[in-house]
C-alpha cells in the first residue's frame, strides 16, 4: 500500500482484522514510541485489540456501521500528540469492496513543545491513572478536561519523579460530536 509521507493508512477486512498498512506506518509507529504498532505485530491481527476504552469502541462500532451500510466515507478530526510535538490530524474512514474498511490518516499541522514525560513510555510512572481523551489529547482532572500541559501544572506533576500510568478514553465534547457523525444519537 503506497503513502504520502504526511498520510498514514490501513485496511480492516470485513471480519475487522489488520490487513495492510502503508509504507510509511514503522516510521509513525516509532516516532510515538510504538514498537508493539509496526506493521509486522498488527497485520494479520484484529483491530479491536488496539482500541482502548468502552466509549471509543462504541464509536467506532457505530463508525464501522455507518460507513459499511451508506457506503460513504466519513472525516474526523484528531489529535496525535507525541513527547514533543502536537499533532492536529483529520481521519478519514472510507469503504473499500467486501466490507474492508480504509482508514486514511492525514498531518494537518505540527507544533512542537517542550517535553512532556507524561507521554513518552520512558517516564518512570506511579501507581495512579489518568484518563487521556484518545481524539482530542486532553487530560481529565476531577471532572474536568484540559490541555495536558495546564494538567501538568495542576496536579504539580513536574515536581514528582513518576508521572502517571495513561488510559484512553473519550471526553464527553468529543463522544458527542462523534457520536452524531457515527448516527448514534
Amino acid at each position: 500500500m503506497e503513502s504520502s509521507s504526511t498520510i498514514y493508512t490501513f485496511e480492516i477486512d470485513s471480519a475487522n482484522v489488520i490487513s495492510a498498512v502503508s509504507d510509511n506506518w514503522d516510521a509513525f509507529a516509532l516516532e510515538n514510541e510504538g514498537e508493539e504498532a509496526c506493521a509486522g505485530r498488527v497485520l494479520g491481527r484484529p483491530w479491536w485489540e488496539f482500541v482502548t476504552g468502552n466509549e471509543v469502541r462504541m464509536l467506532y462500532t457505530g463508525l464501522l456501521r455507518r460507513v459499511r451500510e451508506t457506503k460513504l466515507q466519513l472525516t474526523l478530526p484528531f489529535r496525535c500528540d507525541g513527547p514533543t510535538v502536537r499533532r492536529y490530524m483529520t481521519m478519514t474512514v472510507a469503504p473499500r469492496p467486501d466490507d474492508a474498511v480504509l482508514f486514511s490518516c492525514a498531518l494537518v499541522r505540527e507544533e512542537p513543545r517542550k517535553l512532556v514525560p507524561l507521554l513518552s513510555r520512558e517516564a518512570p510512572r506511579a501507581s495512579f491513572a489518568l484518563g487521556l481523551c484518545g481524539w482530542c489529547g486532553k487530560a481529565r482532572v476531577d471532572g474536568v478536561w484540559m490541555e495536558v500541559e495546564e494538567m501538568l501544572r495542576k496536579l504539580k506533576l513536574f515536581e514528582r519523579e513518576q508521572v502517571p500510568t495513561l488510559s484512553h478514553g473519550i471526553c464527553p465534547a468529543c463522544e458527542a460530536k462523534f457520536s452524531q457523525l457515527a448516527g448514534l444519537s
